[in-house]
């Protein structure tokens, strides 16, 4: 199976059972065991509506949504409901659940290729994408925001079709936080039909109650309100179709962390008995008023910390004492070190030895799946529309990996 999908294949006779979500987790599936028994639905609400399940909040879950801003796969807010992770399915039979994943992000670190029979192939596989998600005849817009991503797509939309895209963006009246002007650019560029709107704090505070229903969980993600009002406006120009970007970074390296993470890995690659003996306690010596000095042991200190570990040292359960924010019976509930090793399984389980492939894999699963793919698929659903993600069309995908 390809695409966006969530399966479940039950066999009542036998009692046994199939759970399936797709590749990058665009789909969602949730379950839970009582005893002897298989539950699950689409969200973790439905699930926990089982009278054999039960709402009760898991604590545990309470503080990894503190920590992720989302409440990572596979927990959820409720003791005892699981979510499928990208790419894993689950087997039920005689009362007992097996978990594995059937596919794997192949990455090929040593495969050579010329640059220039890459970029043809990119660009086949691009366009073959764009046009799996353009159906017919279907009202179909697109997502601009003016970045790489969403850029690209409006001009696939626009190739395809043969007339301006249909584009939908929007602002905000913040120094610093406007980015309208890059979709404008965009949207000369491709003669697009662009619609705009800019929010206001009114907007925000009548989107609230929206939004907090529309999720089965806590969701921190605060894109989620120019999102919602994004694809409301599309669904009011009779727009049945959204195209959005969201894989793009994470599939060809657009993060900026990527780049900054480089140069604290070209630390390792200094001989540990000299890290260790003489480069850590001269950085730790030096006098931290002059300002070249402060900089070099801050950029020990911070390459000190192993990927992925690094990527969380600003994270503000780290930088305030956990006795400062919680209770000290909620802490001693919950295991504090759980959503960092959570980071360590998915990035230590990529199919490649070069960091920066690790840390976009890492995303896939966190940034992509637990976050923004549910901030977007869901706010389109409220709105009433449907999203597709080109980028992340499973050919395009595994391309990605030379």
């Amino acid at each position: 199976m390809g695409g966006p999908f969530a399966v479940a294949i039950v066999d009542d006779e036998s009692r046994s059972g199939l759970l399936a979500i797709d590749r990058m987790g665009i789909r969602t599936l949730c379950y839970a065991t009582p005893p002897g028994a298989l539950v699950f639905a689409t969200t973790a609400e439905s699930v926990a509506a089982h009278p054999s399940v039960g709402r009760k909040v898991s604590r545990q879950a309470i503080f990894n949504y503190l920590y992720c801003h989302a409440v990572p796969s596979p927990g959820t807010i409720f003791e005892g409901v699981s979510k499928l992770l990208p790419g894993e399915c689950i087997t039920f039979r005689d009362g007992a659940v097996e978990r594995r994943f059937y596919w794997h992000l192949p990455y090929r670190d040593h495969e050579a290729q010329s640059p220039a029979k890459l970029e043809a192939r990119f660009k086949e596989l691009l366009r073959d994408a764009a046009a799996r998600a353009v159906d017919g005849d279907t009202q179909v817009g697109a997502f601009l925001s003016g970045g790489t991503d969403s850029s690209t797509v409006t001009g696939l939309l626009t190739e395809l079709r043969g007339k301006p895209a249909r584009t939908y963006s929007i602002g905000f009246s913040a120094d610093g936080f406007d980015e309208m002007k890059y979709a404008r650019i965009t949207a000369r560029h491709f003669a697009a039909s662009a619609h705009e709107l800019y929010l206001t704090p009114p907007d925000v505070v009548d989107a609230i109650p929206i939004i907090t229903q529309a999720y089965d969980e806590p969701f921190g993600n605060d894109s989620a309100v120019p999102t919602y009002f994004c694809a409301k406006m599309a669904f009011s120009d009779g727009v049945k179709v959204l195209l959005a970007g969201d894989g793009g970074d994470e599939i060809f390296g657009g993060n900026a962390r990527y780049a900054k993470q480089k140069v604290f890995e070209a630390y390792w690659s200094i001989p540990a008995p000299l890290r260790h003996h003489l480069v850590e306690p001269l950085a730790s010596a030096v006098p931290t008023a002059v300002a070249p000095l402060r900089k070099f042991r801050s950029y020990v200190a911070q390459a000190s910390i192993p990927l992925p570990d690094r990527l969380e040292s600003y994270n503000f359960l780290h930088r305030s004492p956990l006795s400062e924010i919680f209770e000290p019976e909620f802490l001693a509930s919950v295991d504090s070190h759980q959503p960092a090793a959570m980071l360590r399984e998915v990035y230590e389980r990529t199919a490649s030895a070069s960091s920066v492939n690790r840390m976009m894999h890492l995303d896939l699963k966190f940034t992509l799946a637990d976050n923004d793919l549910r901030k977007v698929s869901r706010m389109c659903e409220v709105a009433g529309v449907e999203v597709r993600y080109p980028l992340l069309d499973d050919a395009l995908v595994e391309s990605s990996v030379r």
